[in-house]
């Protein structure tokens, strides 16, 4: 889920706080993972380090999106499962998820990877872009998550070439969602339907830019 601008969160209703602690630990990757459960945990066994602040975990009944505001318990706007707030530093996840430690678990490591997209470098960005270009022109049908085949499905129908937010914005779902794959230990599900041999192209410049960066990734 694209993040919300920080400046509209007074509309945010009924949100159920989680009790933090400031930690001046680094890494965030236990810290996080013990806030979503132990079966949250044992799915994400392989995730990498995520060096940063610390960043909130809230839960909201019923969340959804409204004109670039979100609201929770129902009510106009889309359904959505997570939302990320980037400068705020927190995430806000659907209660539901609670008791499906799989979907919060693919969706946990969405989440997170937008923070991450913000703090790549622009030639990592850049990078990322290309390899995806790459797949237009190899026809790559499919995606790795429904936020980014939307958005894929945006380019391809669009009968002029799309502008760079469009272009950006798919970069940025595409990388969550590949993300969430790969330490997801490459689960089968619904939303996965990008070819296997473009899986493993993605899975490789993960495993490139994770020894570049000495196996972290900053959020």
């Amino acid at each position: 889920m694209t993040s919300f601008s920080p400046d509209r969160t007074r509309s945010i209703t009924r949100l159920h706080r989680m009790g933090m602690t400031e930690f001046n630990d680094r890494d965030q990757t236990s810290r996080l993972l013990r806030l979503c459960g132990s079966d949250v945990a044992r799915r994400l066994s392989s995730m990498p380090l995520l060096l940063g602040t610390p960043i909130r975990v809230e839960w909201a009944p019923a969340p959804r999106a409204f004109r670039g505001l979100l609201r929770s318990g129902g009510g106009r706007g889309k359904e959505v499962h997570a939302a990320s707030f980037i400068r705020e530093r927190r995430i806000v996840f659907d209660e539901a998820l609670r008791h499906d430690a799989g979907e919060l678990s693919r969706i946990l490591v969405h989440e997170l990877f937008h923070f991450a997209w913000v703090r790549l470098s622009n030639d990592s960005r850049r990078s990322w872009r290309q390899l995806l270009t790459h797949e237009f022109s190899r026809g790559a049908r499919g995606e790795l998550g429904w936020s980014s085949e939307v958005r894929k499905s945006a380019i391809r129908s669009s009968d002029s070439v799309p502008p760079d937010r469009v272009w950006n914005e798919y970069s940025c779902e595409s990388f969550c969602d590949t993300a969430a794959w790969i330490y997801t230990s490459g689960r089968e599900h619904d939303e996965f339907t990008l070819a296997r041999r473009f899986r493993e192209i993605r899975r490789a410049w993960f495993h490139s830019m994770g020894s570049h960066l000495s196996g972290g990734m900053r959020i």
